[in-house]
C-alpha cells in the first residue's frame, strides 16, 4: 500500500463492572494510511458538511491482539491519554473520528492486504 506514513492511536472502549464506568484504552499503530475528505449533502435543514475519515492499516503492521469495534475512536498520531474519556478524545477536533465501519481486506498479495476503518 502507498503512503503508509502516519501513526494512529485507537481508543477501545471498556466497561469496568466494579466502578460502573466506561474508559478508553489506547493502542498505537505505526505506518498506517490516514485520509480525510469533506462530504456535503442538502437536507431539509440546509447544507450539511461533514468530514469523512478512512484509515488503512497494513495487515503486516497490525498486531494479533488488535481490538477495536464500532463506537471506538481513532486519533491521528501517537496520543496517549491516561484514563481517557470521550471529552478528552474530542479535544483533538481535526484529528479524531468515531469508528462507524471496518473491514478486513485479506485477499490479494501481501502488499495490498489491510484493515480499513472509516467514520466521521
Amino acid at each position: 500500500m502507498l503512503c503508509c506514513i502516519d501513526d494512529i492511536t485507537i481508543y477501545h472502549k471498556r466497561y469496568d463492572e466494579k466502578t460502573r464506568m466506561e474508559s478508553y484504552h489506547p493502542t498505537v499503530l505505526h505506518e498506517c494510511s490516514w485520509f480525510v475528505k469533506q462530504q456535503s449533502s442538502v437536507t431539509e435543514n440546509g447544507m450539511q458538511v461533514e468530514d469523512k475519515y478512512v484509515v488503512r492499516i497494513p495487515l503486516k503492521n497490525a498486531p494479533n491482539e488488535l481490538i477495536f469495534t464500532k463506537g471506538d475512536y481513532v486519533l491521528k498520531g501517537e496520543v496517549l491519554i491516561e484514563n481517557a474519556t470521550v471529552k478528552d478524545l474530542l479535544k483533538y477536533t481535526d484529528n479524531v473520528f468515531l469508528i462507524k465501519s471496518f473491514s478486513v481486506n485479506d485477499k490479494g498479495s501481501p502488499y495490498t492486504q489491510h484493515i480499513r476503518i472509516s467514520g466521521s
